[in-house]
């Protein structure tokens, strides 16, 4: 059986910890649009479909 201290889980505990507190961060980040009229932002509604793209004509 392969011995690995206690501090390594604590490492990688504490990485864990930091990415995920990374990714909700950016995920409650405000999301902006650039339209003709200048920035939009995204309402929540289109936000909740992860799937869903937005395609925007090209300057």
């Amino acid at each position: 059986m392969m011995n690995i201290n206690n501090s390594f889980f604590f490492d990688i505990t504490g990485l864990l910890f930091e990415m995920i507190n990374a990714l909700v961060e950016d995920l409650k980040a405000p999301r902006f649009v650039r339209t003709d009229s200048g920035l939009a932002m995204i309402d929540s509604q289109a936000g909740n479909n992860l799937h869903q793209t937005l395609t925007l004509p090209s300057p």
